[in-house]
C-alpha cells in the first residue's frame, strides 16, 4: 500500500494506491452473491459517524491476476478501480476484467469463457457481463449473462439454431426434443 492521510477542512482524506500482491476468492457462488445482496448505508445503521469525515480516493491494481475459483468454475480477474466515498461508506467504481480464458460451470455443462467483466458505479450492485462457450454433440452453445450481480439474467443460443425448447432440452438432457 501507498497511502497518504491528509487533513481536509473538517475531516481528512486518504488517497493513494493499494496493489494486491496476490488474491483468490475460493467461497461458494451463494456466498459471493450474498456479498453484493442490499447493501446497508450508514445511516440505515445507527447514524452519523467519525469515519464519515474521511474521504476515500484509493487506486486498487494487482500485481498478478485476481483468481476467483469455486464450485462454478475459474476466472482470472485483472482490476481498473478506484475506491471513493468515505470510510464509512465507501463506494467502488471501475471495473474487474477477464485475462486469457475462464469457465464457469452451469447446467451440468462447463462453459470456456471468452469474454467476463464486473463493472462497479458506486451502488454495490455491479453489473456483470459473460459470454461462454459449451459443445454439446453437433451443437455449439452460446451463453450471454448479464445485468446487476443481484438480478443476471442469461440467455442461450446454438449453432446450428435450434428452437428455445430444442436448446433447453439440449442443456438439460443433451438431446434436443425431436430425438426419441
Amino acid at each position: 500500500a501507498d497511502l497518504t492521510l491528509q487533513a481536509a477542512g473538517e475531516g481528512a482524506r486518504l488517497t493513494g494506491t493499494l496493489t494486491v500482491t496476490s488474491g483468490a476468492y475460493r467461497e461458494p457462488i451463494t456466498a459471493m452473491a450474498r456479498r453484493f445482496s442490499a447493501p446497508q448505508p450508514a445511516q440505515a445503521r445507527g447514524g452519523a459517524s467519525p469515519l464519515d469525515a474521511v474521504e476515500l480516493d484509493v487506486r486498487l491494481t494487482a500485481s498478478t491476476p485476481i483468481v476467483i475459483e469455486n464450485s462454478a468454475g475459474r476466472i482470472d480477474l485483472v482490476p481498473s478501480m478506484s475506491v471513493r466515498g468515505t470510510l464509512a461508506e465507501p463506494a467502488m467504481f471501475g471495473t474487474l476484467d477477464m485475462v486469457d480464458d475462464g469457465r464457469l460451470s452451469l447446467l451440468g455443462r462447463t462453459f470456456r469463457l471468452s469474454e467476463a467483466r464486473v463493472a462497479f458505479s458506486g451502488d454495490g450492485d455491479p453489473d456483470v457481463l459473460i459470454i461462454g462457450e459449451t459443445r454439446v454433440g453437433d451443437y455449439q452453445v452460446t451463453l450471454r449473462a448479464g445485468g446487476p450481480m443481484t438480478d443476471m439474467q442469461a440467455s442461450y443460443s446454438s449453432d446450428p439454431p435450434l428452437s428455445e425448447r430444442d436448446l433447453r432440452s439440449l442443456l438439460v438432457t443433451g438431446r434436443t426434443t425431436d430425438i426419441t
